[in-house]
């Protein structure tokens, strides 16, 4: 078999190659000793042949010499060529141009088997828009172990409006196993908002979240204290004001002195009234304090209605950042119960999906703090004392 390349220049010559399948080449003078016989070669300069020389003559030198990413083309006669195809270069009606490290091949089509594409080649024929065809090469690209390029690829997926519902439930899972549950719970979340119905996502959603919920139950039950506040005061002294009824359920904020038999001490008392809005808040500015060393919120809660309560707090920090902590049930009754609300916890919901699984960001810069009392069209009040930052204990 001869192959003819369809080679160019000032000087109108051609060359063939015999490419020998085993069998013994002629005693032709100009046979080589090697599996292939250059026939009929004018003056041709060593610079026009070396690309050949390299992918035809010693494949096993090319491929080694190339990076494992390009792509790789497969011979009728079982040889194989290392490069990239490039549909740049203009060829003859029938050829391909493989760029080599050696330089560009031009190859008869009839010659070549196929052609495996490398990772590069398919990215480049994907639009950041075609949903199913990131999809597709995310599923090549876990064939291949390329686990950071499918997670690339399938959180392009996902950002494409109606892409295939597959792809979310894919990257849930590749996240869930590169990155963890923590990371992976909002994404599982977002395929069952987006209408996924695959029992195997739904099934680790749930499992997930009962262990997450199984976890704030024991980090967030309040602690029985005393039947009576500390004499100390804290951050319930001063400073704090009801949140604009535009946004929440409106909050009547007082502090008031409570006499025991340690002395006169002032507690924080929210009256919180019912309304269309599912909370009330009190707030209290802060000068932009660091609570990177006393990352626990403590205080103490008093509930002196007939029906358990949810409180929980928020922080804004830095650019006014508003994180949320999950509610924490304090009991109905006239003494106090502690709470502690930990912040180095990632269970905080913050904008703009809102699921609690994301670090308070900024410790270092606090803006702001609130409680937050989750009433709904319940009226009654809430007591707290002892409010302050400490240590997390270990």
């Amino acid at each position: 078999m001869e192959w003819h390349p369809p080679l160019t220049g000032a000087a109108q010559w051609r060359c063939s190659l015999a490419l020998l399948s085993g069998n013994q080449a002629s005693n032709r003078e100009d046979s080589l000793p090697c599996p292939t016989r250059l026939i009929r070669v004018p003056s041709i300069p060593m610079r026009c042949l070396l690309p050949l020389l390299l992918a035809v003559i010693c494949p096993a030198l090319a491929a080694e010499a190339a990076p494992a990413a390009q792509d790789v083309v497969l011979l009728t006669n079982g040889q194989r060529i290392t490069g990239t195809v490039d549909d740049t270069v203009v060829v003859r009606d029938g050829s391909t141009a493989i760029r080599t490290r050696g330089g560009v091949l031009v190859m008869r089509r009839d010659l070549i088997e196929r052609i495996e594409e490398s990772y590069a080649t398919r990215r480049a024929k994907v639009s950041d828009n075609d949903a199913a065809g990131l999809y597709a090469l995310a599923k090549w690209c876990l064939t291949k172990s390329l686990r950071e390029e499918a997670a690339t690829l399938l959180s392009l997926a996902v950002a494409v409006p109606n892409g295939p519902i597959e792809a979310r439930a894919l990257y849930a899972r590749l996240i869930d196993e590169m990155k963890g549950p923590e990371a992976a719970i909002p994404l599982y979340r977002a395929y069952r908002t987006a209408g996924g119905t695959a029992s195997e996502p739904l099934a680790r959603l749930k499992q997930l979240e009962d262990l997450l919920a199984d976890h704030e139950k024991v980090a967030n039950t309040p602690i029985e204290g005393p039947a009576k506040p500390a004499v100390n005061d804290g951050m319930e002294a001063r400073a704090f004001t009801g949140e604009s009824v535009q946004y929440f359920n409106a909050c009547e904020v007082q502090v008031v002195k409570v006499t025991t038999e340690d002395g006169t001490n002032q507690v924080l008392r929210l009256t919180y009234h019912p309304g269309d809005k599912e909370k009330a808040a009190a707030k209290r500015p802060l000068p932009g304090i660091s609570v990177k060393d006393t990352p626990m919120l403590t205080l103490y809660a008093s509930n002196p209605t007939d029906k358990p309560v949810d409180l929980a707090i928020a922080l804004k920090t830095g650019e006014y950042v508003w994180h949320e902590s999950p509610t924490v049930a304090i009991p109905p009754g006239k003494g106090f119960v502690e709470v502690h609300f930990n912040l180095l916890e990632k269970n905080f919901k913050i904008a703009p999906d809102w699921t609690p699984n994301a670090p308070m960001a900024h410790l270092d810069d606090v803006k702001e703090l609130l409680f937050l009392v989750y009433n709904g069209k319940a009226e009654g009040e809430l007591l707290l004392d002892g409010i302050d930052f400490k240590k997390k204990e270990l």
